[in-house]
């Protein structure tokens, strides 16, 4: 074979790896760090849902809850606005997260081995407890066995599911369903309404839910001390560092007890008489009275609820109201206030 021959038979292999590796396309440019892209961005985009635990709209339509300050603080820290989105469920939320539309999952969420798998965690900010939530007379629950043969509705994707199954193992008649679209909340509205047996919450959501729904009662704490931590993608140290240090700089000055005393002081005790009472007084009273509220707040300069607040925890919306002292009316004032505002009776409302 001539040398001329070997040449030829060997071109086509060279041109092929010639054209192989013109082909090739180089490797896709690694992602940028997730907080370098919140800074490049101008904004940190937080999943959050609506509920009294994590973000709602007050009585003056403005944007509140626990989890809507610190998320906000920590993005003044950063330097970028906020962009809250918000969620009809904590499903949504974590679909969300997975699927790259924000930054941050803000909405009281629970630290579990499941969800560490797919996420990660900043420092916890605060515990609760995992109560069973029924009706008032409902069975007794004395302890985790009892609990066999209750119908119990709670979140998809919620760390109760965990919670249950771990008793299951001990109790196994023990069985509950899942709910794809409601939250907590919305299922203890259900059980208060009679429409399912039983749910579980998170010890804080319950305790400000029974204010609207006095008829709930506690009927077991299925687990104590759980933590709750805002969850963001895996693999992004420079977030996590970032949330890290604000927690820190957040409690130094007792700013988280703060803020916990904002929203959840008012809860620690509860009186089923007082809060029924209250509610009838909602619906049979308050109308009688609600645009003289707002006509007076407005000549004030004050909030009408502020006003009317004040009203029911003087004289309960009572204008005869008198105490032993001798203060008497809707406002309970003594008879040198009255004079000095101008009031010649006390007994009259307006």
């Amino acid at each position: 074979m001539s040398k001329r021959h070997v040449h030829r038979c060997w071109l086509p292999f060279f041109l092929c790896l010639s054209l192989t590796a013109c082909s090739e396309k180089p490797p896709p440019p690694a992602p940028r760090p997730l907080l370098e892209q919140i800074h490049s961005n101008g904004e940190l985009v937080i999943l959050t849902t609506n509920e009294p635990t994590a973000y709602y709209f007050d009585r003056d339509d403005k944007p509140a809850g626990p989890e809507y300050e610190m998320a906000r603080a920590f993005a003044e820290s950063l330097g970028v606005k906020p962009d809250f989105r918000v969620f009809d469920s904590l499903p949504e939320v974590i679909n969300a997260l997975r699927q790259g539309e924000g930054h941050i999952a803000a909405a009281g969420i629970t630290i579990t081995k499941e969800r560490q798998k797919h996420f990660d965690f900043g420092p916890p900010y605060q515990e609760v407890n995992e109560e069973l939530i029924c009706y008032r007379n409902s069975k007794r629950v004395g302890d985790a066995g009892d609990i066999a043969g209750l119908e119990i509705v709670v979140p998809a994707q919620s760390s109760y599911i965990r919670t249950l199954e771990k008793l299951q193992t001990e109790y196994p008649d023990i069985y509950w369903k899942t709910d794809t679209r409601l939250l907590t909340p919305q299922l203890m509205k259900k059980v208060w309404r009679k429409k399912i047996q039983c749910t579980v919450a998170d010890s804080t959501i319950a305790a400000i839910n029974r204010r609207y729904y006095p008829e709930l009662s506690l009927k077991y704490t299925l687990a104590s001390n759980s933590q709750l931590a805002w969850m963001f993608p895996k693999n992004s140290p420079q977030l996590n560092n970032a949330i890290t240090q604000w927690f820190e700089e957040f409690n130094k000055f007792s700013a988280l007890d703060h803020l916990q005393e904002k929203y959840y002081g008012f809860v620690e005790v509860f009186d089923y008489v007082d809060v029924k009472r209250f509610l009838r007084r909602i619906d049979k009273r308050y109308p009688q009275y609600r645009v003289m509220f707002e006509t007076a707040a407005k000549e004030q300069g004050i909030s009408p609820t502020l006003l009317a607040a004040v009203s029911y925890q003087e004289s309960h919306w009572n204008p005869r109201a008198k105490s032993p002292t001798g203060v008497r009316g809707m406002m309970m004032l003594t008879q040198p206030v009255a004079r000095s505002l101008g009031v010649t009776s006390r007994l009259d409302a307006e």
